[in-house]
């Protein structure tokens, strides 16, 4: 026997369903039929159920939830003789979105007739699709397949429409998102069930998108959907459209957020010398804008424009004109920044009565990664800001940046320093900015040191020689680029006094697949579905009888679920949203940082009651990871599950024991129905 049941369950569930399949061909049945009973019926009582039939009144059900089926189960006997007092219970095999159906009773006893009469709906899910319905009764089962299919109703028609937003802007971050109501009218302003909504983007970038849009109005006439800016977090005006039944609405949010700054190389030229600006696009975050178009006004009318790459452009001129030269750099939203170039005359100076009361320093990130060679993708955005007391900017403070006595613990270089000048100048809103370009070196946590010494005039002092008021300092650190991280087990299963287990490794690994030490993990344990029924032992051995599976009650895929009970979410009514947060737990056994083998391991830990009753689903992410994280079970895509699925394992030693095993019955009830919590 294999470490878990499932394996000998599976293989013993196909012999005995060829097993069930040869009796019925020899009785003359097959199908939902199971051929004519001879004799009967019998009293079930010392009885065994041989074979069953499962026959339905109808083919069909039409998707608009108005009709049903019945569902009728004989069981027979050994020679096709009806069975009185039989237990039989009925399920519905689960697909993508869960339960596709509803089946009452669950579970019940045959009348004189050897009969079970069941009732079977389509539920709230209003799309095509086969519903099966599975009986079972003393180790035996059959199935019966029902359709659902396109409603012949006429659809109805709506004399107006809105579509209203829940906020009017949204920050570019990627992670803002605006929901969207459509309602649908008629002429005396009632909303309009079922009505048929079509959702659309105008969106200049064509990359905003509705999130698993409905596809008609719900039961109060309502179409509700989340809509997300997608991948292009440029500042703009995106409009959502619905398309309700003949009629068209729209309604409009702007995305904002997006900061664009500018670095000069040089701050003073003469006529004709070349000169050089560094952009910085970045959102709300501070995160880089990449592939964005930056425009550039020169000097004598000069322009350019390019594509940020990693948040940066850098535009190239030559020094024209005399005295205080704007150059004027626009992105897409109308995000713009002006530089001030002297050319043929110098920068004046901060005046000497001006105290300079706030001089801050910062880096973004203060984590990055190494580059390649021949790469200054990664890199970090130094930015200092000159304030007076009343809080105003104070222009032309110079500022000299550099690496200090750290210089040797680094590969890196500053953007803005070059042999001959090393010196930047704030500019109008007394910022002054500049780049940390990383090599191929990483660091120890803030090991990369970068100093700034600021003063009025040229005569800004060597860092060496900078006098401790007017020196400020960054940390930053330097890593490894890790590029891969996955996920897996060796499947034993670890039994203690009150719970099992099961260990699972992370590993991360570079571009060449070399192991990646000392990457922080996180993990996150989702429970997508629970499941309803009891083992019993009709052999040597406990097999499962599931009567229902039942999405988590918290209603948000993907291991984000707030864990409070909301309108509508405790559907069976137990005050409490199952499965539970607390059901399951995932801990990292020992450090949640990768070893030098480039593993971490984990460990997933569970009540023994809940053995088989709970689905669950591990996410396993690394910071510095450019790949998704890894997944052990469904992940969410395109707002579904999808993937295999995993339910918490029982050992093999107590599927095969005399004694009733811990989890013979779901903690989660037994009836066959998602509503009930019994």
């Amino acid at each position: 026997m294999s470490g878990f049941w499932n394996t000998k369950l599976a293989a013993a569930r196909a012999g005995a369903a060829l097993a069930l399949v040869a009796l019925l061909s020899a009785c003359g049945g097959g199908g939902g039929d199971a051929g004519t009973p001879v004799v009967g019926p019998e009293t079930g009582a010392g009885v065994a159920v041989a074979a069953l039939a499962v026959a339905t009144n109808v083919a069909t059900l039409p998707n608009d939830g108005t009709a049903t089926a019945t569902i009728t189960v004989t069981a027979l006997d050994a020679k096709n003789a009806a069975i009185k007092g039989a237990t039989v219970s009925l399920s519905i095999a689960p697909d993508s979105s869960g339960v596709p159906g509803t089946i009452s009773p669950g579970s019940g006893v045959t009348d004189e007739k050897g009969e079970l009469k069941a009732t079977l709906g389509i539920g709230d899910n209003k799309t095509k699709r086969a519903i099966t319905v599975t009986a079972t009764s003393g180790g035996i089962s059959k199935t019966a397949t029902v359709t659902v299919v396109d409603s012949t109703t006429a659809p109805p028609v709506a004399a107006d429409a809105s579509v209203s937003l829940s906020k009017t802007s949204v920050q570019n971050t990627g992670t803002d998102f605006v929901e969207v109501t459509v309602a649908a009218l008629d002429e005396a302003r009632n909303t309009i069930a079922n009505m048929p909504v079509k959702f659309r983007m105008e969106d200049p970038s064509n990359t905003a998108f509705v999130e698993t849009p409905p596809t008609v109005t719900d039961a109060k006439g309502q179409a509700k959907a989340t809509v997300k800016i997608g991948n292009d977090r440029n500042n703009r005006v995106i409009a959502v459209v619905a398309e309700v039944g003949a009629l068209t609405r729209k309604a409009s949010f702007s995305v904002t957020g997006a900061k664009l700054s500018a670095s000069p190389r040089q701050n003073t030229l003469t006529v004709g010398q070349p000169g050089s600006i560094e952009y910085s696009l970045v959102d709300a975050a501070g995160s880089a804008i990449n592939d964005a178009t930056i425009t550039v006004s020169g000097p004598a009318g000069a322009s350019g424009s390019g594509k940020t790459v990693d948040g940066k452009y850098v535009y190239s001129y030559t020094a024209a004109g005399a005295g205080p030269t704007v150059i004027k750099a626009t992105a897409a939203g109308g995000v713009s920044v002006d530089s001030v170039i002297q050319i043929g005359a110098a920068v004046s100076d901060v005046p000497a009565g001006t105290t300079i009361d706030s001089a801050t320093f910062t880096a973004s990130p203060v984590v990055v990664r190494v580059n390649q060679v021949g790469s200054t993708a990664n890199r970090a955005e130094l930015r200092l800001l000159f304030r007076t007391a009343n809080n105003q900017p104070i222009p032309n403070v110079r500022v000299r940046l550099g690496l200090g006595s750290n210089a040797s613990g680094t590969d890196g270089t500053i953007s803005t320093t070059t042999p001959a000048n090393d010196v930047i100048i704030a500019d109008a809103q007394g910022v002054a900015t500049s780049s940390f370009i990383p090599g191929q070196l990483s660091s120890p946590t803030g090991g990369v040191k970068i100093f700034a010494c600021f003063g009025k005039t040229d005569a800004v002092e060597q860092i060496a020689a900078c006098p401790a008021d007017r020196l400020r300092e960054v940390a930053l650190t330097v890593v490894q680029e890790a590029v891969s991280v996955s996920i897996g087990t060796n499947g034993t299963l670890i039994v203690n006094p009150n719970t099992y287990a099961q260990d699972f490794v992370a590993l991360v690994v570079d571009a060449a697949g070399n192991p990646q030490r000392d990457v922080q993990l996180a993990a996150v344990i989702d429970l997508p579905t629970y499941q309803k029924g009891f083992w019993t032992r009709p052999g040597n051995k406990w097999i499962p009888t599931f009567t229902a599976q039942c999405a988590n009650e918290d209603n948000s895929l993907g291991g984000y679920r707030n864990n409070t009970i909301e309108a509508g979410e405790d559907a069976n009514g137990n005050a409490q949203l199952d499965p539970r947060k607390s059901d399951v737990t995932v801990t990292f056994v020992g450090s949640s940082k990768t070893d030098a083998n480039g593993q971490a391991v984990l460990r997933i830990e569970y009540a023994q009651s809940t053995g088989s009753w709970v689905e669950y689903s591990l996410r396993v992410s690394a910071t510095t990871v450019v790949s998704p994280p890894a997944w052990w079970g469904r992940q969410v895509i395109s707002g579904a599950l999808s993937g295999a699925a995993q339910y918490l394992e029982v050992p093999a030693s107590a599927v095969s024991s005399e004694a009733k095993p811990p989890f013979q019955q779901s903690p989660y009830g037994q009836i066959a129905s998602c509503s009930n919590p019994n």
